[in-house]
């Protein structure tokens, strides 16, 4: 009965303990991945075509592929936004400059803010289009309506035609 009650008496499983567990084995993959992605992409700098990255790696060609897609799209990220950042704070200190004559009402100075605030809209994407989705609904019609087209084209009859009068005559 003793054994009995000592296997009772095993203490829970701390939660806590696993989450930080589970986040730390979560973040070495992350940098794992992130250490072949630059192996990929100083491999790749250096000359060697994706066959000859692969087998180094480890992985197959298309393995290699997405490693440096990835490193490539991370990369152009991180430089488009330090772009970013820089040329909003030239914007920034260009309005500075102009602004009490844009508050005076200087035609020419609301006119450089008015061109500095365009600039400003598409460097940051809020000229942007806007993204327009096609509901489940429009679709259905639209294959239905492209379907009748076809029957029509076909030279097949469409169901509810109405026959005038001069083609039964």
């Amino acid at each position: 009965m003793a054994e009995e009650d000592q296997g009772l008496d095993e203490s829970p499983v701390d939660l806590t303990e696993v989450r930080s567990r589970r986040q730390q084995e979560a973040e070495g993959r992350q940098r794992a991945l992130e250490n072949r992605r630059e192996q990929a992409f100083s491999l790749f700098l250096a000359g060697l075509s994706l066959s000859q990255i692969a087998p180094r790696l480890g992985i197959t060609v298309r393995g290699v592929e997405e490693l440096l897609s990835r490193s490539l799209t991370s990369r152009t990220s991180r430089s488009a936004e330090k772009y970013r950042v820089l040329e909003n704070a030239r914007l920034d200190r260009a309005q500075a400059a102009i602004w009490p004559k844009v508050l005076e009402g200087d035609t020419k100075a609301v006119d450089t803010f008015l061109r500095i605030s365009q600039r400003r809209a598409r460097l940051n994407g809020l000229d942007a289009p806007l993204d327009i989705s096609v509901s489940v609904n429009v679709r259905h019609e639209m294959q239905a309506a492209l379907a009748e087209l076809e029957r029509v084209v076909l030279g097949q009859v469409i169901p509810g035609e109405v026959i005038s009068d001069r083609d039964s005559g």
